[in-house]
């Protein structure tokens, strides 16, 4: 009997022992990485690093050890659970190839109570790795509309893909800013716009006239916006390039000066334009413009004028100008009036849809033979739904469009 009980206690010491030695390991392989492995990789919670996403306090610097981890790890996902996770510093991701950030959905909020809540560097030169990173699945908040922003992103060859988020109340949601290089290929899809004053700032250098953001998707922009609120706004020549817009919502009825696409100059900056965009707008409310756009004096290049090009079907209510629901504000911003084919002649007499003679008009190309000849190639008069177009004999055959402000 005594055998038996003695068999019996030191297997029952054994289990035990063995229990203990695997939580110590666990915990000293915890302890290693505070991560977590799943079928996509390695997560590193940052509720392991010691953010309590409890909203009042400050969980920037455990945030940002775990970001740092999934840097030294050679990337991975930083993983926010439900709660609501308070910025009062930013957060830098310097590498949005290799590390995601991704939150619970509706249940992960970021408070952002900084002037930037997540600044996202270039990725070293890197050229490979398209849509590798990405913000996804959670909802951004700002404390203050009139400074804060919530991310910025700066020299993104490739930026992140953002995905399944909302932002709120914040002065500029993106802020992608070109200084040495262009931004290619940003990709938005299902991202609500909440009274943010501007959706994308996509701002480039004023010295530069070729500030592209090309190739864009943006798929699944919900807006709903207020008197001044944008939801692109291009300044210092920032321009887009062959990207496609979904983009559908509500402006508030007296959303006066709102705006889809806000496009500005300053006088000696390179005019930000646009080029060969397809544009897909079903947009609910009232007063709001889907271009709105003031020059001021900025100079030429190869942004070209102040005006978007290529403006595929839009589809909002109201009519070319001047009531609510307008597409276009009347005073200041030039709308799509007609497109033609240049003769063999240098002039051409072109049918054009609600100018008159104090509009001003301006011509685009859009045809390769077009663009050659653009120079020299320019409304010379403007009568009650004609334009005169002057432009150089080898114009011909060339397509372009003719924009015109209302009379």
């Amino acid at each position: 009997m005594r055998r038996q009980q003695s068999f019996i206690f030191r297997t029952s010491v054994r289990f035990i022992a063995l229990i203990a030695l695997v939580w110590v390991i666990s915990s000293l392989l915890w302890g290693q990485t505070d991560a977590s492995l799943d079928k996509g990789g390695t997560v590193f919670n940052v509720k392991a690093y010691g953010a309590t996403g409890e909203g009042s306090t400050d969980d920037t610097a455990s945030i940002q050890h775990a970001i740092d981890a999934a840097l030294s790890a050679g990337g991975g996902i930083v993983y926010f659970p439900v709660g609501r996770y308070l910025l009062k510093g930013t957060l830098t991701n310097s590498r949005v190839d290799l590390i995601s950030l991704v939150g619970s959905g509706m249940g992960t909020n970021v408070l952002v109570n900084a002037n930037v809540g997540i600044s996202l560097g270039s990725t070293a030169g890197l050229v490979a790795g398209y849509h590798n990173g990405r913000i996804q699945g959670m909802h951004i908040s700002c404390s203050n509309q009139s400074k804060n922003t919530a991310v910025q992103m700066t020299d993104m060859v490739s930026g992140p893909q953002l995905i399944d988020l909302t932002v709120s109340k914040c002065d500029q949601a993106f802020d992608v800013i070109n200084r040495t290089r262009w931004t290619e290929r940003l990709f938005a899809t299902n991202v609500t716009d909440d009274l943010n004053n501007h959706l994308f700032h996509l701002d480039g250098i004023p010295s530069n006239p070729t500030n592209s953001y090309g190739y864009g998707l943006y798929d699944g922009i919900y807006v709903n916006k207020v008197a001044g609120q944008d939801v692109f706004y291009l300044t210092g020549g920032g321009y887009l390039y062959n990207s496609k817009f979904v983009i559908k919502g509500n402006f508030d009825p007296n959303a006066n000066g709102a705006s889809i696409f806000n496009v500005q100059g300053k006088s000696g900056e390179p005019c930000p334009g646009a080029a060969y965009n397809t544009v897909d707008i079903a947009v609910e409310g009232g007063s709001y413009s889907v271009v709105r756009a003031n020059n001021n004096g900025c100079k030429g290049g190869a942004a070209g004028n102040a005006l978007f090009g290529g403006i595929g079907p839009i589809r909002a209510p109201g009519s070319l100008a001047g009531s609510n629901g307008s597409i276009s504000d009347s005073s200041t911003v030039a709308f799509l009036s007609a497109t033609f084919t240049a003769g063999s002649s240098t002039s051409d007499s072109v049918s054009v849809r609600t100018a008159g003679p104090g509009s001003q008009c301006y011509v685009q190309p859009t045809n390769a033979i077009a663009a050659a000849a653009i120079n020299g190639t320019y409304v010379s008069s403007a009568n009650w739904s004609t334009v005169n177009v002057a432009h150089p004999s080898k114009a011909a055959g060339g397509t372009f469009q003719i924009w015109c402000t209302a009379q």
